[in-house]
């Protein structure tokens, strides 16, 4: 009995995985999205948590904002990208919306920050930035 128990259960467990029919074909890809204002304080405190406004341009109704990327760089440098997913095969109508989410910081570092928000894509493909220096108190 325990054999047969046994067997129709291994070949129930097959059954099911074998059955199983993943897709792993994605129907959207991210995308970094270009900035165009970000609302900065002229000082930071140390161990204060900051809401900074962050704008940026949607061009369509098939990208959506996802959230931000931020990179630490050498000696206080924050590459802040806000990320986008842009759903594929569909057909989009243009908008060019100004969207605003807020970018939440926390200073944890007693030395001036240089935030470089990526603004997109000059004439020769290199990346733009929008700058702020802002020292901590």
């Amino acid at each position: 009995m325990k054999k047969l128990a046994l067997g129709v259960f291994l070949f129930s467990f097959c059954l099911f995985f074998s059955n199983c029919d993943v897709d792993t074909g994605e129907n959207f890809h991210f995308e970094a999205l270009a900035i165009t204002d970000a609302q900065v304080p002229d000082t930071f405190r140390l161990n204060e948590n900051y809401k900074l406004a962050v704008s940026f341009i949607r061009p369509d109704n098939c990208t959506f904002f996802e959230g931000f990327d931020v990179v630490s760089g050498d000696g206080g440098v924050r590459y802040i990208t806000a990320v986008g997913s842009i759903i594929d095969g569909n057909e989009c109508e243009v908008l060019n919306d100004t969207v605003t989410a807020n970018l939440d910081v926390t200073i944890l570092i007693d030395q001036t920050y240089d935030l470089k928000f990526y603004a997109g894509l000059d004439s020769d493909d290199k990346a733009k930035y929008l700058e702020y220096t802002v020292p901590v108190e």
